[in-house]
C-alpha cells in the first residue's frame, strides 16, 4: 500500500523526498562537526616554557651587550624601560618572574641582582630544578652569559632565571 501511495505522488517543483542516503549523509556531516568542535575545545596548548625562554633571553640580551654597572646601581634605574619589557604584564598579572644576578669575576660572588614579578616562582623553580616537576608550578628557564662593563672593564657572569605560569 505504501509503494502504491509513493508511486501515485508526483513531485511538484520544490518538493523533494528524503532518501535514506540523504539522511545518512546529513548524519555523517553532523557527527563530523560535533567531533571537530569537541576536539578543538579539548586541545590544550601550554606555552609556558616558550614564554619563560623568551623572557630569559630578553633579559640576558639586554645586559650582555651594553653592561654599565654604575647605571644599574643608580636609584632611578628601571629594568623594564632599559630592557623594553612590559611592566604591566610582569607586575600586575602575577604570571611571570625573572631575576638576573651579576656575579663579579674572578671572585664568583653575587654583587648585584635585579628581579621582577612574583618572587614565589623562584622558590618553585628551585624545587623543580631538584628533579621534582609539578604540573601546576610555573615553567622555568635558565640562562647564562658573560659580559664586560664598558666603563670599568670588569667581567661579570650574568645568571638569569625566568618563569611563566600563563596557561
Amino acid at each position: 500500500m505504501l509503494a502504491k501511495f509513493l508511486k501515485s505522488k508526483k513531485a511538484v517543483s520544490g518538493d523533494v523526498y528524503l532518501s535514506p542516503w540523504m539522511v545518512l549523509i546529513w548524519a555523517i556531516i553532523g557527527v563530523s562537526i560535533v567531533i571537530g568542535v569537541l576536539m578543538f575545545f579539548n586541545f590544550e596548548v601550554d606555552s609556558r616554557t616558550a614564554e619563560a625562554n623568551l623572557l630569559a633571553s630578553r633579559v640576558l640580551e639586554c645586559f650582555s651587550d651594553n653592561l654599565d654597572y654604575t647605571l644599574l646601581q643608580s636609584p632611578d634605574f628601571n629594568i623594564y624601560d632599559f630592557c623594553k619589557i612590559n611592566k604591566g604584564a610582569i607586575e600586575k598579572t602575577d604570571l611571570y618572574f625573572f631575576r638576573i644576578s651579576f656575579i663579579e669575576l674572578p671572585e664568583d660572588k653575587v654583587s648585584f641582582s635585579l628581579s621582577g614579578g612574583l618572587s614565589l616562582f623562584e622558590t618553585q623553580c628551585d624545587y623543580q630544578k631538584s628533579g621534582k616537576p609539578e604540573k601546576n608550578f610555573p615553567k622555568c628557564a635558565y640562562g647564562q652569559s658573560y659580559s664586560t662593563d664598558k666603563k670599568t672593564g670588569k667581567q661579570y657572569n650574568l645568571l638569569v632565571v625566568a618563569a611563566s605560569n600563563q596557561k
